[in-house]
């Protein structure tokens, strides 16, 4: 994603509209470039918490090469580990996530940014930013070109009865498999059979968080074809510019959605 120079100069319009001199900034993404932008961009102090060695390596390398040693500070741990020594005893007016972590695979998992924000709400000044400021998890009904077949019976090939193989297939996907599964949608051709609709939306400006959730609800379906599976994505607000992991473009039902390629999404199978 760091070659995405879109959501990069989106990022860079939200961080002019929020940095300030006297911005002390905690970043909490995985390997994120924000740190480095907010620097850039005149904060006072930044903190980035990378856990992963990697990480630590890579961000250092570009504070150094953008001359911003003296603003970034990374921290090498743990987010629940963080202590206000850490922090050299100021108090975030700015806590950014991008969001993204590289344990993270399915697109709910925006719940973690909530948890942390949660975990570290006794460093934030009381008129801090939050940014993202909101998530939305999103569904669409879609008919998929190809990718229903991996969960397909085959039935007979050349002639040859293969019931028995699809029965043990299928077994073993009922014990194995998720029944929501990570993919790079943009390789698998789908049109939309219904409208977009909300899953769930996160206020991340609360400061408490829910471990878990039940939602219901029916969505028509507006468009010939067949639905054979959910498209899954989260969208997130920064001070009013909407960042997507899912579609690039509005969705028009019985049109191809055009995916972002530098995310996953998730794809919920709907056996025929």
């Amino acid at each position: 994603m760091k070659n995405d120079t879109v959501r990069n100069n989106q990022y860079i319009s939200m961080l002019k509209e929020v940095i300030t001199p006297s911005s002390v900034c905690l970043c909490v993404s995985d390997g994120s470039l924000l740190s480095l932008m907010a620097a850039k961009l005149g904060a006072e102090k930044v903190f980035a918490i990378e856990s992963n060695r990697l990480h630590q390596d890579m961000i250092k390398s570009y504070v150094e090469e953008n001359n911003v040693s003296d603003v970034v500070k990374i921290i090498a741990k743990e987010p629940a580990d963080l202590t206000e020594k850490d922090l050299q005893m100021l108090k975030v007016n700015v806590l950014l996530t991008e969001p993204y972590f590289t344990n993270s695979v399915h697109p709910w998992e925006l719940m973690r940014f909530w948890h942390l924000r949660t975990l570290l709400a006794p460093f934030l000044a009381p008129d801090a930013s939050v940014l993202p400021q909101q998530g939305r998890l999103k569904a669409v009904a879609v008919d998929f070109e190809d990718l229903w077949k991996i969960r397909a019976p085959v039935k007979t090939a050349e002639g040859f009865n293969l019931s028995k193989f699809d029965e043990m297939i299928q077994r073993a996907v009922s014990i194995a498999d998720a029944a929501v599964e990570p993919h790079p949608l943009w390789e698998y051709p789908c049109k939309a059979l219904s409208e977009t609709f909300n899953l769930f939306k996160f206020d991340f400006s609360e400061s408490t968080f829910t471990d878990s959730f039940e939602i219901s609800g029916e969505m028509p379906i507006l468009s010939s074809g067949t639905c054979n599976a959910v498209a899954l994505w989260a969208d997130y607000n920064f001070n009013n510019i909407e960042i997507s992991t899912g579609p690039t473009q509005p969705i028009v039902t019985n049109h191809e959605i055009q995916w972002d390629m530098n995310n996953k999404q998730d794809s919920f199978e709907i056996s025929g």
